[in-house]
């Protein structure tokens, strides 16, 4: 099942046996590119719990100056903020809360990426950042899409609420 539009922004599930309440294939659509795989069974409970922490910051991913920056330099700063703890933006990222910017979900292969989000509510759009990290330093790529502003908490709100209907 795929809800939203892939060639912006979407959520796949693969299902094979609604009574076992697991999935067998969790993938993000991000302009038609599609991240994630097929690693073991993934509890819905556990998607669930792993998108709505994700939307937890919904409507609060707003920092002017972040979004500014290319994209290369905003996922470099965050990504040196927030996991390696040494860099010079690590007591403005800690003092900013620049973790809501934070998007990535760490379950199945999707934990191979890191992924960050930034919205600017006046210009009604996002800016939306992936990397495999499993590739490190200079060989880590950064993708950047563009999204409308709250176009990946719907996505999710949506997915959520169909996962929670076949879990039942």
């Amino acid at each position: 099942m795929i809800i939203g539009n892939r060639s912006r922004f979407a959520v796949e599930f693969e299902m094979n046996d609604p009574d076992q309440n697991v999935l067998e294939g969790l993938y993000l659509w991000i302009n038609s590119e599609k991240f994630g795989g097929t690693e073991g069974w993934l509890s819905i409970r556990d998607v669930v719990f792993v998108m709505q922490d994700a939307m937890m910051y919904r409507g609060r991913r707003i920092d002017p100056d972040l979004f500014s920056l290319s994209g290369a330099e905003a996922f470099y700063r965050l990504h040196a903020a927030l996991y390696e703890g040494e860099s010079e933006w690590a007591a403005i990222a800690n003092r900013e809360e620049w973790a809501r910017f934070q998007i990535a979900m760490s379950i199945g292969e999707l934990g191979d990426y890191q992924i960050f989000l930034i919205e600017n509510d006046l210009l009604r759009k996002g800016r939306i950042w992936i990397a495999d990290v499993t590739s490190r330093g200079s060989d880590m790529e950064v993708k950047e899409h563009e999204l409308s502003y709250g176009e990946f908490d719907q996505v999710l709100s949506l997915t959520c609420e169909a996962l929670e209907r076949l879990s039942k």
